[in-house]
């Protein structure tokens, strides 16, 4: 009895963030010593919100997401890892990425959207990427402390990052 929602969709380029994600893709990634760390995306959704005009909302935001799950040669393993993207109608639409217990500041009102960037790591150019860093823009959640920074690329996801003991992993074709 709380009548219609109104829907908030996302944009197409909003999506482009996500939407190329299959479920089962596996990404590879090396480091100077020869290991090699995994990402397999293990879900993606696509979904509105529920509509309940008298306890959540007069909108039905549109999320878009993507879960990966990380095997790492330096065992480090997680099963949270997202990136998601949420349609609003009172706040900025950035993608929300966590790359291991590395992710955007807890208060999204104050976060921007990411700008690209090109910039050159071990001798490997990489063009239109956008950097997160702890105490930059993104901070750890959880005790594992594992990755310190991440390159991360809108049309194929994660391309680079490094660890706390600054091990440089390069996404490799495989």
């Amino acid at each position: 009895g709380c009548g219609e929602c109104e829907k908030l969709n996302l944009s197409q380029a909003e999506k482009d963030w996500i939407n190329h994600f299959k479920k089962g893709q596996k990404f590879y990634y090396k480091n100077f010593k020869g290991q090699i760390d995994t990402v397999e995306i293990t879900e993606t959704r696509d979904f509105y919100t529920p509509c309940n005009k008298f306890e959540l909302s007069e909108y039905q935001y549109e999320v878009l997401d993507a879960s990966f799950v990380i095997k790492s040669a330096s065992k480090y393993n997680n099963n949270e890892s997202l990136i998601s993207y949420e349609t609003s109608s009172y706040k900025p639409r950035v993608p929300n990425i966590f790359f291991g217990n590395l992710g955007p500041h807890r208060n999204d009102l104050e976060n921007k959207m990411p700008v690209a960037i090109d910039t050159v790591l071990a001798g490997v150019k990489l063009t239109s990427v956008y950097y997160y860093a702890r105490g930059l823009n993104t901070e750890n959640y959880g005790e594992k402390e594992y990755f310190k920074n991440f390159f991360w690329n809108k049309q194929s996801g994660l391309i680079a990052y490094t660890t706390v003991n600054d091990e440089l992993f390069l996404r490799i074709n495989q």
